[in-house]
Order: structure tokens, then sequence, then C-alpha cells
């Protein structure tokens, strides 16, 4: 280890008479790369010794500042000495290089603003020791979702201000945590993990601008609830105005620091239309990520399935994802933008299925689009993956695949899931933020399973269908064409299924 015998004099005037703190005292240091997670400190915990005037030992937490770079900082309140004496990562002593400084030399009266506290006469305002407001980093938009601000500005103006996200999460009251801040009882304040998941949550997706097809209904409709709720610009497409319009309605409600919601109406078989609707929503600002989600099934015997059939399940995920991703594609390499696919997928992509063929024909088409297009738009920045999710039960889907008792099997069925239990749509959600933030540019043209191992513990298809009878089809297959001709006076756009 390298210890500096530099001293730093401050020589300080008196500002005000209530003023009860010194000038910040900041060091910065070199660590080697560490192979946990830097900014989690529950499994990343860099603490920093200073001795104090009265020769007691304070031990702070240090942050991480990019890089090997990692920085501590301490408020003094009285006069004297403060040195570094040693740096610790999960309570064992480490090696460290480049500390900035090692030994501060305060003197003179303290004209610091004091620490941060809660207003005595406004428990929801900030004010320092000497009765200054405080406005925290951020205007508090972690805990003001309702006001609707133009974040990707203010995070562009925070950045050109040299502000880092760890020093933000540092400088705001939440549990009585800050590093700040003296807690309750004088201790000194700490960091609040609290604080910097919710900046996670707000900062996940602010900015983006991200096409859902068939975002209306079902996990499409649950997706775009958790992008408007942090943040993102969601457009929806579907051929059901009243579906979409309602849908947009709903999720107003969640929406948060800025994210909205756009309907478009569009029949994705269509490649004319899907290339009007991208243009569209192009208008907006360019989109950043596209999602790939509408679908059609329906569980038939194959020799049973019509060409009309088989058309209208390939047109809608296969030719649709096609016309999709095309469309934002030209749009990205043209204008050299990044761009993120997902598409939705089914872990029947793996494995086939029995009784779904024109489904599971169509997703394995589109999963090998995935792979293949991960490769040719590598080089444009341009990522593409997919999620295959198990049994995550929707109504209109589950109406179709599974319209009768005796069809609840398999792909439709939680019995044979290790967890045993369905998915639930906040954890699909959680992925599909996770694919579309920033943070993740090195992952592309994976197929990723969330289905609680089913497909890796039992049969995750429709094979058990084979039990069936041949008026249990035909029951089937009534209660089925039922919904779709309902579905179908619904639509305001449409066209045969050739």
């Amino acid at each position: 280890m390298h210890w500096s015998a530099v001293l730093f004099v401050l020589a300080l005037t008196t500002l005000g008479a209530r003023a009860s703190s010194y000038p910040r005292l900041e060091a910065a240091f070199n660590l080697a790369a560490v192979a946990t997670d830097p900014f989690d400190y529950a499994v990343t915990d860099v603490k920093v010794q200073w001795q104090l005037p009265d020769t007691t030992t304070l031990s702070l937490p240090a942050f991480f500042d990019g890089g090997t770079t990692w920085r501590v900082r301490h408020t003094p309140n009285v006069a004297g000495q403060y040195q570094i004496t040693s740096i610790t990562l999960n309570g064992a002593p480490v090696a460290y290089t480049g500390l900035t400084m090692t030994n501060w030399f305060i003197t003179g009266p303290a004209t610091g603003p004091g620490y941060i506290r809660v207003d005595p006469t406004n428990p929801k305002r900030f004010v320092t020791d000497d009765g200054r407001r405080y406005f925290p980093a951020g205007h508090n938009v972690a805990w003001n979702p309702t006001v609707s601000n133009d974040y990707p500005r203010m995070f562009q103006r925070m950045g050109a201000a040299r502000e880092n996200w760890t020093r933000i999460w540092m400088t705001h009251f939440y549990e009585s945590l800050n590093l700040d801040w003296p807690k309750v009882g004088g201790t000194f304040g700490q960091l609040s993990l609290t604080v910097a998941r919710r900046w996670d949550l707000m900062t996940d997706m602010a900015g983006k601008r991200i096409l859902i097809t068939g975002g209306g209904t079902g996990l499409g409709k649950e997706i775009a609830r958790a992008y408007v709720a942090h943040g993102a610009l969601v457009h929806i497409c579907g051929r059901r105005q009243a579906v979409i319009d309602d849908t947009v309605k709903e999720l107003a409600g969640d929406a948060r620091h800025g994210g909205a919601l756009r309907a478009h109406v569009c029949d994705i078989r269509d490649a004319d239309a899907v290339d009007a609707m991208v243009a569209a929503a192009w208008s907006d600002g360019p989109l950043t990520g596209l999602i790939n989600n509408a679908a059609a099934n329906f569980i038939s015997p194959s020799i049973d399935i019509s060409p009309r059939g088989f058309a209208a399940v390939r047109s809608t995920v296969m030719d649709g994802a096609l016309f999709s991703t095309l469309a934002c594609g030209r749009r990205w390499i043209a204008q050299e933008l990044p761009g993120s696919v997902v598409s939705m997928l089914v872990t029947w992509v793996w494995t086939g299925s029995a009784y779904v063929l024109p489904s599971a024909m169509a997703k394995t088409a589109v999963h090998a689009m995935t792979q293949s297009l991960a490769v040719e738009w590598g080089h444009h920045q341009i990522r593409v993956n997919a999620v295959a999710p198990g049994p995550f039960p929707t109504e209109s889907a589950w109406e179709k695949l599974s319209p009768i008792p005796k069809a609840n099997v398999g792909a439709v069925s939680a019995d044979e899931v290790p967890m045993q239990r369905f998915g639930k749509p906040g954890e699909l959600a959680q992925l599909m933020i996770f694919l579309q933030a920033d943070g993740c540019e090195y992952l592309t043209g994976q197929t990723i399973g969330i289905d609680g191992g089913h497909h890796l513990a039992a049969p995750s298809t429709f094979a058990a269908l084979g039990k069936l009878t041949s008026e249990d089809w035909a029951q089937a297959r009534a209660i089925v064409r039922a919904k779709a001709e309902q579905e179908k006076t619904q639509r305001s756009t449409d066209r045969p299924a050739t």
C-alpha cells in the first residue's frame, strides 16, 4: 500500500452564525476489478477507515465511480486532523493504489451549511443546519412519480454536470439513511439500498420508445404496463380499436416518470400496414426497441388443420414478427441507431409440440430469425433476443388452448412445473425490462426460458391431448370457433387469411 504524507489545510472564514460543518472531504483510489457487482453493497462492501481529530475511528462506505475508481467522502463538523488509515473489502484489508489524499488538517471556524435535515416546519422538505432549503439532486423524482418531467433531458444535464448516479443515491434521504446526514441519535449516515433500487427502477426505461405488437391484451398488455411504469413511451398495436383504446385508458394510471402510451390499429400480417405504423411511431422519435408479441394459436389434431387455419397462425406469428423487425431494423440501420428486438416465443421451439403444429412451426421460425439477425445486425449494434415463457395464464389464450377441462394438460398446466405454480406477469415484466434497459448490450441471439423449470422436468407441450376423443375435439373446436368469431366482430381492420 502507498501512504501519502500530504497535508491539506483549509483556512476558513465565517459565512453564517448558524453554520455547523466544514466543506466535504473527498478522496479517490483504485481497486483491482472485483468479482461481484460493485453497485451492490450487500456483496461488495468497500469501507474506508478514518482517524478523527479525537483519535477515534470512523468507518465510511466508499462508492464505485467507474472502471477501477472508488471514492469516499466525509463532511467534518469539528476542526483538526482527519486521516485515512485503511481500506477494507467485505471486512478484510484490501490492496489499493492511487489514493489522492490521506490527510487533511482542518482549521478555523466551521463555515459550511451543516448537515441536511428534515425541515421541522414541513416534513416533506429539507433544510441544512443554517436554515437554507435543500433540493436533492433529481428533484425528488424517485418519490414524486406523478410529476411529469423531461427525464432524458434532465439526465443529460446531470451528466454534463458530471453527476454520478451513485452520488445521487448518496444524497437522498430515506429510512434515515444517508452518508451526509447524522442519523437520529447522532451516529453517522449510511447508504440506503432502497434508494439505489428506486433510482434503478426510475432510470431503467426513461427515454425508451418501444413498440409492442399485440400490446392491447394478455402478456403484451402486462409488458406495456411495466414499461410505462418505468418511464418508457410505449406504442401498442392491434386490430381492434376499442380494445387498444381501452388499454391506453387503463394503463394511463400506471404511467410514471414521464411514461406514456400510443395506440395504433394495424394488421401486422400486412407488410405495408406495418411499415406505415412504424413510420407513425417514429414521428414521436426513433424507436429504441420492438417487442414481437402478437400471436395466434389453437389446439387441433394436425390432420384437421386447414390451409386457412395454418395461414392464420403463420401470418400473425412468423410474418408479423418478420415485417415488424424489418420495418424497425431498416430504419435503425439507415439512421445508424442501436436497437433491441425481443420476440415472445415458447419452450416448444426446442422440442416441437403436438396438436399446435402451426404455432410450433411459426415460433421456431422466429427463433431462427433471432439467431440469424443477431449475427447479421450485430455490427450495427442491434440486439435480437427472444423470451420463451412457460404457463402464464391469460384469458384470451387460455380460452383457445384449454377450452375444455380435459385440455388442461402440459403447456397450460402448473401441476408438473417444479415451482408448483403458474408464472406471474410481474416476473415476466422484469425480464422484459432487463432486455430493453441499458446495461446488457452484449446479450444478443439468445432465447431465454422463463417457465419455472417446466420444460426441463416434465412435458411442457400439448402431447397429452392424444387422450382426447373425437367428441372432446368437436366440443373444443366449437368453443374456439365461437371465441374467434366474437373477436372478429371487434376488429377495425381485417383481411382474409390466405
